[in-house]
């Protein structure tokens, strides 16, 4: 069974973090930046242009292990049951809506006062 713990998952610019333990090791895991998920699409890019989704993760997973430190051959020398639930984390900490704090219109501009405010000024 594994056990997963989340850390700093409120609402900042921070790399989220995730820390789960399968079969008595633990693994700890970063989201990637933009920039190397960027470089992972074009180094799934096939013939037609287009992204394999199964190589995208593959890369991924190794980019996105902290501790311990891996090679891609190491970690999928590992049991499937163990990759498939670490493919499970990075999937989710990477494809998971993220909470937005929405702005009515109209707050955002500095000096924006309402009708009830300047009329009875």
């Amino acid at each position: 069974m594994a056990r997963v713990a989340k850390a700093n998952s409120a609402i900042s610019d921070e790399f989220l973090e995730a820390t789960i333990t399968l079969r008595g090791t633990t693994y700890r895991f970063r989201e990637l930046s933009a920039a190397q998920y960027e470089d992972i699409l074009k180094l799934s890019e096939g013939p037609d242009g287009t992204a394999d989704l199964g190589t995208v993760l593959r890369l991924m997973i190794p980019e996105a292990l902290v501790d311990p430190h891996l090679t891609a051959e190491q970690l999928y020398k590992k049991p499937l049951p163990v990759i498939t639930a670490i493919q499970g984390v990075v999937n989710k900490m990477h494809f998971r809506d993220e909470p937005v704090e929405e702005i009515p219109d109209g707050e955002d501009e500095p000096g924006n006062e309402s009708e009830a405010e300047t009329s009875s000024s």
